[in-house]
């Protein structure tokens, strides 16, 4: 037997579906969605079931104008079931109605069924998108749904993050990353404008929240925190009430079209990395570094594995970390900006390496390049930017 859905995934389940086969013509359908125990004294529950019976009475007195009076009283016996006093009205009203010796009368008893079924679809509609652009949900278009699983949720607008204290990481051979500091990052949709890691994806507006912690016994880690009962999957489970601790490897599932890999693979440092599953973007880069402060959140960068970056040509390693409002960089081997005029040098006897500092987030592209490079290739370089257009 396969476990029950928690009750709040199977309210959003059947709401969902609820509206769904409102929208495609299905009111009685959508009744028996509405039927399920967990939807009971929920208040939208209530709201869209009277929607749902006003469609099925305006139905009865479309198919009392056609003649058809036993569809009449059965959706009618439908209402009384759930609503007596509604039934009662339109049983009286359609009574006196189906009264009529004209068709004129009849013609015209027809249309305003109709008008008012069709308008009663188009209010939910418009309701339905009115709530979606308040909280910033933008739904895979219907079209798309055969994509497959794995595709991701196309946007023309570029993401960006919600908050200042963020910058691009560009380095040779791996790419593009997008770092953020805090210690509490909230992911939500990108149209919300609310979450610290917008994305595009079938999210809601603040959907998970990662947590940095740190135990005495443990030493520094993250954890993850649903939003208002978000549905969150780590590694195929459903993530327990309370949320619970991201472990290097992790695989962390949002939506159908949204997960990421938890990457730690230094357990001192209290940094960590994403890596964004299907496709799915945040300014422009598919990695994010969630930086920690201090020298207790460095981050390194190497040939060997065990460091949060790995570029295999890199034969000295490069650490990053923030101290205040500066990011140091610090390397064994000759370390030079090659480009940005924010950059001081390290002293070498706080740490015991040499290295550099540049403000913190930068405010210009700072670039930099590891020794004179051999057999005829530039030396190794990265650099530090901006977002561009970050609010």
């Amino acid at each position: 037997m396969s476990p029950q859905l928690p009750s709040f995934l199977r309210r959003r389940l059947r709401l969902s579906e609820a509206r769904k086969a409102l929208l495609g013509g299905m009111p009685e359908h959508a009744l028996r969605q509405l039927a399920d125990p967990c939807l009971v004294g929920f208040d939208e529950a209530e709201e869209l079931r009277g929607r749902v019976l006003d469609v099925l009475c305006r139905e009865a007195a479309r198919r009392e104008a056609e003649g058809d009076t036993v569809e009449r009283d059965r959706l009618l016996e439908l209402v009384a079931a759930r609503d007596p006093k509604l039934a009662g009205i339109w049983s009286r009203r359609l009574g006196g109605e189906s009264r009529a010796e004209v068709d004129p009368q009849a013609s015209g008893i027809r249309r305003e069924a109709e008008t008012g079924l069709i308008q009663a679809l188009e209010d939910l509609l418009e309701e339905m998108r009115d709530e979606r652009s308040r909280s910033g949900v933008r739904r895979r278009p219907a079209e798309a749904s055969t994509a497959g699983r794995d595709a991701p949720y196309q946007d023309s607008e570029d993401v960006r993050p919600r908050s200042r204290d963020h910058f691009r990481l560009a380095v040779d051979d791996i790419g593009e990353f997008l770092v953020l500091q805090a210690p509490s990052i909230t992911v939500g949709h990108a149209h919300a404008g609310r979450a610290d890691l917008p994305l595009a994806a079938d999210i809601d507006p603040e959907h998970v929240r990662l947590v940095r912690t740190e135990s005495f016994h443990a030493g520094p880690g993250w954890r993850i925190e649903a939003i208002a009962d978000q549905s969150v999957a780590i590694g195929g489970q459903l993530l327990e009430e309370g949320g619970g601790a991201l472990l290097d490897g992790d695989e962390v599932q949002l939506a159908r079209n949204l997960a990421f890999v938890f990457r730690r693979a230094d357990a001192a440092s209290g940094s960590a990395v994403l890596e964004l599953l299907h496709g799915a973007e945040c300014a422009g880069a598919s990695r994010i570094i969630l930086f920690a402060p201090g020298e207790a959140g460095r981050v390194r960068l190497g040939g060997a594995p065990g460091g949060h970056l790995h570029a295999r040509r890199l034969e000295h390693e490069v650490t990053f970390w923030v101290d205040g409002g500066e990011l140091v960089v610090e390397c064994a081997a000759d370390l030079r900006a090659q480009s940005g005029a924010e950059v001081a040098a390290q002293d070498p006897s706080a740490t015991g390496a040499g290295g550099l500092r540049v403000v913190c987030p930068p405010t210009e592209r700072v670039g930099f390049a590891l020794g004179k490079g051999s057999a005829g290739r530039a030396p190794f370089s990265f650099s530090v930017a901006p977002v561009e257009g970050s609010r």
